[in-house]
Parts: C-alpha cells; structure tokens; sequence
C-alpha cells in the first residue's frame, strides 16, 4: 500500500471516529440539559405562600385551628408562625371526647397552588412527642359538607422528610357513614379544586396530653423518573444507530454476508435447565403478608400486581385459605394485634389498630370483637387475669 493510501485510510479512520464522538456528546448534552429542565420544572415550594395567607383580609380566609367542636373543653391549639420559613402547632387534646383532636388549615383558594400538576407532597417536619400526624386536603363537594382526603405522617427519630403520594390519600369511612353519602355519590376528585390543607394533632396521644410540631417546608413534586428513564433508553438507541450508521456496520455485514450466501451454518443449542417458577397463590399469599398494614390495600392493588383479574384473584384466596379476601386480610391484622396485646408493648389500643392497618379505632374494635368475641381491651384484661 503507498503511504499516501495509508495517510487516506488514516484519515477517514479519524474521521469516522470524529463524526461519532461529537454525535454521543451532542446527545449528552441535550440529554443532560433536558434532565436539568426536567428537574427545574419538577417540584414547587409552597409553603411560603401557605404563611402568606395569614395577612388576607376578609372575606378572604386566613390559616386558623379547628377542634372537635366549639365548646370550651374541646381540645386546644395555637398556630405560631416563625418568621415566613415555617411554623410550629402545639396543642392539648381534651379530656372529655373519646375522639379528641385538634388541626390547623390553611385556606388554598387565592392562591396559585394547583396540585393537580404534582404527584407528591414532600413535608419536612420536627416533632419530639408525635407519632402519626394526619394531613388532609378539602374539597368542596355536592354534600353539605366538605369532603377531605388524609394521609399520614409517621415521625421517625432519625428522619425529617416524608414524601405522601397524592394517589395514596384516601377519605375515611366514617366520613360517607356520618354524612350519609356513599362514594358513588361524590364526584371523583379533582386537585386542581382543593380549597384547604390541614395537619392535625398526633392520633396516638391520649386524651389531655400535649403535643407540638414544627413544618419547615412542604414542597409539592411531580415524578419525572419515567421520563429520566425514556431519555436514556432513548440515548442507548442513539448511540447504537449512530454508530452503526458512522462505522457502516451495515455495509460490512452485507458484504460478509454476500462472501457466504451458500454456506449454511449450524449453531448447536444448549440445552437451558429452567428453574420451576413459584405458585401464584403462594406469590399472592406472600404479598398480602408482607402489605397488610397499608390501610387502603384492596383487590385491585393485588390485581395490578399480578396481572389477573379481581375475580381471579378472589377465587385464588378464596381456595388457598378458605375465607374471602377481606375476611383473609382482617384475620391478618387481628393476628398481628393479638400479637401486640400479648406481648404489651404498646401504649393505646388505638395505636395498635393503625399500626396492623385499620383506619380507625372503632373498626379496629369492631372488627376484633367479631372475630376473638372480646374487645381488645378485655383480651388484653384476660390475659393478666
């Protein structure tokens, strides 16, 4: 070969491989920059603007408490702003209502927070006594009532951000019981109406105990990780094209594949032992096992899971365990309560009942007493009797 075919080939070499770096650095740094954007756009501070309303002027609503009712033994709370970057709610539950509780709300309707761009309610949040704090959004319904919507906070010692999911707030039962409605009667709900968003006093106090907490930021964020993951997936597909179109892949297969058009290969195939996949009554099974304390696990999630139907599923439980999916699911819960009594390492019969994954103390008792015949707290009498 002359050296000036050499220096020729030389040069497409470097070339080629010029046009294909500066392709993958290009797409880096769209990809990256989409990314950045992406994450700019994602997430939103609010809480700025939840103090903010505090300075409205009637017939605007202002951030007030609430209690169980207006009386002067109902429980008490006072709301005290920490400059414009936070706020802390001390309360007292009261001693004369079982279901003693107290919360404070902040009015949503004049200003420019839309939940419904979001998917997520990050609140970072200190507390040295409490332990499973409700955060409610209100809507206006066509009821005489507002319908609201809770989900929970559960304060760790070493942890100071929770993340609640807007698709994981659920209305109470008692909610549809009390009003007199049933949820085919309530419109589906619509974030971008919420009116209101409320913390309310630890569930797990007793009554007359004293409780605080102080909330330094409540951000509202929207999930871009599938995006992050199509961006990538669509850059692994960039740059395999891109390469295969620079280095002419294609060309060169061809031309091998022209060289050898009449010779036929034979590729041996190894045999693949395939290990026995496990029972979906035990998968199934297993799950509900390890998800029963998540008070709003239904059939659909397990249908979603496993990619059968609800009435599949039902008659899958059904067989395996001789009850039906709720009666499975409470003979669980009431298990593990019984598990919690025996062993007295609890404060309240309440806290046991949120713990295994009731959403309230009476349908705890409820559902315990039909199925022990006692209450919890005369099994729990029994067994130091």
């Amino acid at each position: 070969m002359s050296k000036e075919a050499h220096n020729n080939n030389s040069h497409k070499l470097y070339t080629t491989k010029l046009k294909f770096v500066s392709g993958v650095l290009g797409f880096f740094f769209v990809g990256i920059l989409t990314c950045f954007l992406l994450f700019y756009n994602s997430s939103e501070e609010i809480l700025p603007q939840l103090v903010k309303t505090r300075n409205q002027k009637k017939p605007h609503r202002v951030p007030e408490t609430f209690a169980e009712n207006f009386s002067d033994s109902a429980s008490q709370g006072t709301l005290v702003f920490n400059g414009n970057s936070s706020f802390t709610f001390n309360y007292q539950k009261s001693t004369q209502f079982d279901h003693a509780f107290v919360g404070v709300f902040f009015p949503l309707e004049d200003t420019d927070i839309d939940l419904s761009e979001f998917d997520e309610v990050i609140v970072r949040l200190d507390t040295a006594d409490a332990r499973r704090i409700p955060v409610n959004l209100a809507f206006s319904t066509n009821v005489k009532t507002h319908q609201y919507i809770r989900s929970f906070i559960e304060p760790k010692n070493d942890q100071k951000e929770y993340i609640l999911p807007l698709d994981e707030f659920f209305t109470p039962e008692w909610w549809y019981d009390y009003n007199k409605v049933s949820q085919i009667d309530i419109p589906k709900i619509n974030f971008s109406e919420v009116e209101a968003l409320s913390f309310e006093s630890c569930h797990l106090l007793d009554k007359g105990e004293k409780g605080a907490f102080t909330v330094s930021s409540i951000v509202l964020k929207k999930r871009i990780d599938g995006l992050v993951y199509l961006i990538l997936a669509t850059g692994v597909i960039f740059i395999v094209v891109w390469y295969l179109y620079v280095f002419e892949v294609f060309k060169r297969e061809k031309e091998i594949v022209r060289i050898k058009e009449k010779e036929v290969v034979h590729v041996p195939v190894a045999a693949v032992k395939i290990e026995q996949e496990k029972k979906l009554d035990d998968e199934v099974l297993l799950y509900l096992g390890q998800n029963y304390t998540n008070p709003n696990l239904t059939l659909s999630d397990l249908s979603s899971e496993f990619g059968k139907t609800s009435s599949d599923i039902s008659k899958l439980i059904k067989s395996k365990t001789g009850q039906t999916f709720p009666k499975y699911l409470s003979s669980l819960r009431v298990t593990q309560a019984k598990s919690f009594l025996i062993s007295g390492n609890y404060k309240t019969i309440a806290e046991i009942g949120y713990s295994v994954g009731f959403n309230s103390s009476s349908n705890f008792i409820r559902v315990f007493k039909s199925q022990e015949g006692l209450s919890p707290k005369n099994y729990a009498e029994n067994l130091n009797s």
